[in-house]
């Protein structure tokens, strides 16, 4: 399968390269029941992340992945999954990878470590009022800089990571400003997952990837988060 240019440039995640397929769907589908689009995968060896990134925008369905990055990187498994539907791949995953669980939360598929690894994820937000945002990482910058989320992130996961440093992610189609539609997120009370999945189906197809590093040989912690868009 041929990588749409200007889409996808980079690696993702420490040399790990997404592929997709993108699969025009009727919104009349997707409202039925996302999960049984059809989905276009390498069913040979290929890693978690990619395969899930993959199937979430060949559905054009909004995401999110909590990932942990090892030294040797994510490993890769053959699927054979029961469906060829998107709900189908899901499953074959964590069935090969089962350190992660997904699930549905409101429209958004949620690909998380199955024991918890993510407190960070928890962090009470009191207020969320984004105005008018372009695009899902202007939305992301000004969640993150929330002093609550600042302070919680910096704690747990240490500095954030962007392109081209250990956990690289591909580029994100760059949007025209002129011609690019506004919206707008706002909730009380909510957790920091909570606003990121709300940022991804205010958007409507965008995916949201938080990966943190688990290696014995770096004792400084780093993270790195994006979100995948077209």
């Amino acid at each position: 399968m041929k990588e749409p240019q200007g889409l996808l440039s980079h690696a993702m995640l420490a040399g790990v390269t997404l592929t997709l397929t993108l699969t025009s769907l009727s919104s009349q589908t997707v409202s039925r029941d996302p999960l049984k689009q059809p989905v276009r995968v390498r069913l040979a060896a290929a890693n978690t992340p990619d395969r899930v990134a993959q199937a979430l925008m060949d559905a054009e369905i909004p995401g999110g992945l909590a990932l942990i990055h090892y030294c040797g990187g994510f490993p890769e498994h053959s699927l054979k999954p029961a469906t060829l539907s998107l709900r189908g791949l899901l499953d074959a995953v964590v069935s090969a990878d089962p350190q992660y669980s997904w699930e549905m939360d409101k429209g958004v598929v949620n690909l998380v470590p199955r024991y918890g690894a993510f407190h960070v994820l928890e962090t009470r937000i009191s207020k969320l009022d984004l105005e008018n945002v372009k695009t899902p990482d202007e939305a992301l910058n000004r969640l993150l800089a929330l002093p609550e989320v600042e302070a919680q992130t910096r704690r747990e996961l240490g500095s954030r990571v962007f392109q081209g440093g250990a956990f690289a992610y591909p580029a994100t189609l760059d949007l025209d400003a002129k011609g690019a539609k506004t919206f707008s997120v706002t909730a009380t009370n909510i957790t920091l997952r909570d606003a990121l999945n709300l940022i991804a189906i205010s958007h409507g197809k965008a995916v949201w990837v938080l990966a943190r590093g688990e290696c014995a040989n770096n004792v400084r912690k780093s993270f790195s988060i994006k979100f995948i868009y077209k």
